[in-house]
């Protein structure tokens, strides 16, 4: 393991690193890190933790998916969102699933929806727009086609 050279850092590190031995959510210091600290300042821990472990988070955290998926989002936010609206736009898709689609087309159209259908359209045969457009009808199809030529 790497000699650790930020304090700063060092301290966040053995909550983290500790979160695949226990159920990380019944851990304070996870929850504390992830819940108050600004989105740059997770990115830094991300990265450090990487360097000192070898592994991204996101590995060491999938025996917990809703942490993984924090995680992700936080650290991966575009690609997050993109599998997000893959899993929500397939016919198969219980209703909580499908929420998705209007809720990050909603939520994200005025921050980075451009940055996400990109990543969607690079990752899938059909453009995110095309597919919403087959997918949806009616006020709902014209909603979604509109925020996203807004945001995308």
């Amino acid at each position: 393991m790497k000699r650790l050279r930020n304090p700063r850092l060092r301290r966040f590190l053995p909550p983290l690193k500790n979160a695949a031995k226990k159920h990380p959510l019944e851990d304070e210091d996870v929850v504390r890190i992830l819940s108050i600290r600004s989105k740059l300042h997770l990115k830094s821990v991300f990265k450090y933790y990487k360097e000192v472990s070898g592994e991204d988070m996101e590995e060491d955290v999938k025996a917990c998916p809703s942490l993984k998926h924090t995680v992700e989002c936080l650290s991966t936010p575009h690609t997050y969102f993109s599998k997000v609206l893959e899993k929500a736009i397939n016919l198969e898709a219980d209703d909580k699933v499908k929420e998705g689609l209007t809720r990050i087309i909603v939520t994200r159209a005025d921050v980075d929806m451009k940055a996400i259908t990109k990543v969607y359209n690079k990752k899938n045969a059909a453009t995110l727009t095309d597919t919403i457009g087959r997918m949806a009808n009616g006020n709902f199809k014209d909603f979604l086609l509109t925020l996203l030529a807004r945001g995308g």
